[in-house]
């Protein structure tokens, strides 16, 4: 079934719609599209200027990652360390198989190795989930999800990761499977995340990031619930001020929050 969908895509042939994107022109099959989008099933099956002249529009999106979105629906699957799709291969890179940490646990396991590593999927994953939400490609969006976690794995200390967060957090709506996965990265690797200029700028413009990351660290914190003299597990020791109205200060040291 993946060889006959890749190869009717790569021909155009029995194509009944086209999906435009900037210049480029993806010629696909409703009955392939369709399906496997919210999106694509009301534009083709409602009174719509694109059910009767066959062209979807999508200026706003890069070709790119509009090609991984077909390649997910024709194939199942898509590269995220190539920039346009390989149709004649079926070696996709990472597999979906994967196991994400929910909120109780920073720890994310995997169940694949990563042949190619580069901060720069970690963008690339992230722009996909992106599509899929819009779309309404819900198995994409799992997907995606799970490539990301894969990515980060060994994507976190970089410029692109703090773009994700931006991105995941502008453009995602909040309580989405990969806000939980960038959240649980970052959380695990605040101490050396900090240090970072990148990162920092995240904490001052993402106001939700930054209070979910900081319930996060709160959360798995060796909490201590009182004032005066605090003593750390880091050995680190500091004073909280009753007296200034103060109902938590975090620690210089190790970075948790005292209540």
């Amino acid at each position: 079934m993946v060889a006959r969908n890749s190869s009717l895509f790569r021909s155009g042939k029995y194509s009944d719609l086209v999906i435009e994107c900037g210049e480029k022109k993806f010629k696909v099959h409703r009955s392939i599209v369709c399906p496997a989008s919210d999106f694509f099933s009301k534009a083709c099956d409602g009174a719509f200027k694109e059910a009767y002249d066959g062209v979807i529009k999508l200026p706003d999106d890069d070709s790119v990652i509009v090609e991984k979105m077909i390649s997910y629906i024709y194939r199942s699957d898509y590269r995220d360390d190539i920039d346009m799709e390989d149709w004649s291969s079926f070696d996709y890179g990472i597999t979906g198989a994967t196991k994400i940490s929910d909120r109780s646990s920073t720890k994310i396991l995997t169940s694949s190795t990563i042949p190619v590593t580069s901060s720069t999927t970690l963008l690339c994953n992230t722009r996909v989930y992106t599509l899929a939400d819009k779309l309404g490609i819900n198995g994409l969006k799992v997907l995606s999800k799970a490539k990301f976690a894969h990515r980060a794995l060994d994507g976190w200390n970089s410029k692109d990761f703090s773009q994700a967060i931006h991105e995941i957090y502008d453009n995602i709506p909040l309580g989405a499977g990969i806000h939980e996965v960038a959240l649980a990265v970052a959380t695990s690797n605040f101490a050396i995340l900090k240090e970072r200029e990148d990162f920092d700028a995240v904490l001052q413009v993402q106001s939700a990031f930054t209070y979910d990351l900081l319930m996060n660290i709160a959360e798995d914190s060796h909490i201590i619930p009182k004032y005066g003299r605090i003593v750390h597990s880091c050995q680190g020791t500091f004073t909280i001020k009753k007296n200034l109205g103060l109902t938590k200060e975090l620690c210089r040291y190790c970075f948790e929050y005292e209540y």
